[in-house]
C-alpha cells in the first residue's frame, strides 16, 4: 500500500447495528402504547444508538489515515494524530466479544492515567479495524511503524 493511504470503516459490519437499533426504536414506539416508560426507554436509548451508528455513514466521519510521519484516526468526526515515532509496539486485544488494535507508547507523558492499560492490556486503542481483522491491521501498523519510526520529516 502506497502512503498516503485511508481506510474506512465497514459499513458492512455497521448496517446491520444501524438496522437492528431501528428495528428496537420501532419496537420502543409500539411498546410504548401500553407500557409508556419501557417503550420510551427504548426509544431514546436506541435511537441514540442508531445516531451514533448513522454518523459512521456520513463522509470523513470515520476513518485510519496513515502517511510517513504517523496515523490518524477519526470516530464522529474527532481526531487524533500519532506519530510513529511515538508508539512502541501495536497489538490485538479483546473488549467484550471484539478483538482490536492496541498501542503503547515509547514514552508515558506525565500525569498519564493507566487505566485503558488496565483493561485492554494497552495504553490506547483504536475505534475498529477498518474492514480487517485485528491481527492483520496490527501486523501492518508494526510494519509501518518499523519502516517509518526512525525517519526525520
Amino acid at each position: 500500500m502506497e502512503l498516503p493511504a485511508t481506510l474506512r470503516s465497514s459499513r458492512k459490519e455497521m448496517l446491520p447495528l444501524l438496522l437492528g437499533a431501528l428495528f428496537f426504536v420501532a419496537l420502543g414506539v409500539w411498546v410504548a402504547s401500553f407500557e409508556p416508560a419501557i417503550g420510551w426507554l427504548a426509544i431514546g436509548f436506541f435511537g441514540l444508538c442508531a445516531v451514533g451508528l448513522g454518523v459512521n455513514f456520513l463522509p470523513n466521519s470515520s476513518y485510519l489515515r496513515l502517511t510517513r510521519e504517523g496515523f490518524t484516526f477519526c470516530t464522529m468526526f474527532k481526531r487524533r494524530s500519532v506519530a510513529w515515532r511515538e508508539v512502541s509496539k501495536f497489538g490485538v486485544t479483546r473488549i467484550g466479544v471484539r478483538n482490536i488494535v492496541g498501542w503503547d507508547p515509547s514514552h508515558a507523558p506525565a500525569g498519564f492515567d493507566d487505566t485503558a492499560k488496565v483493561l485492554t492490556g494497552y495504553t490506547s486503542t483504536l475505534p475498529e479495524t477498518y474492514g480487517l481483522t485485528a491481527e492483520e491491521l496490527a501486523a501492518f501498523l508494526n510494519r509501518l511503524r518499523d519502516e517509518y519510526a526512525t525517519q526525520t520529516s
